[in-house]
């Protein structure tokens, strides 16, 4: 009987906790981002303003594409997420 209970309770704690923690924050493929591309040199620059993280990324891998940067460690990117008091309330990536 305790290993059924302890079934139950991992099988209710695999439904639920996702549940809750995506109530916990912004759905990011949702929210506004400020998208930036860090050059080769290191200058940071801002490239757009997206709706969606997925976005953000394929940006970022579109700009270094059309600078022909084909080494992912020579480029990097920063999704600035926007809310109604900051530019970049949380950075992603």
């Amino acid at each position: 009987m305790i290993k059924m209970k302890t079934a139950l309770i991992a099988c209710i704690s695999l439904v639920l906790v996702p549940v809750m923690l995506s109530a916990c924050g912004p759905d990011l493929e949702k929210a506004t981002f400020n998208t930036w591309f860090q050059q080769p040199s290191g200058e940071k620059v801002l490239i757009g303003q997206v709706e969606g993280i997925s976005r953000c990324r394929e940006l970022a891998r579109i700009k270094a594409q059309d600078l022909n940067i084909e080494d992912n460690h020579k480029w990097g990117y920063v999704c600035c997420l926007r809310s109604n008091t900051s530019e970049c309330a949380q950075e992603h990536k």
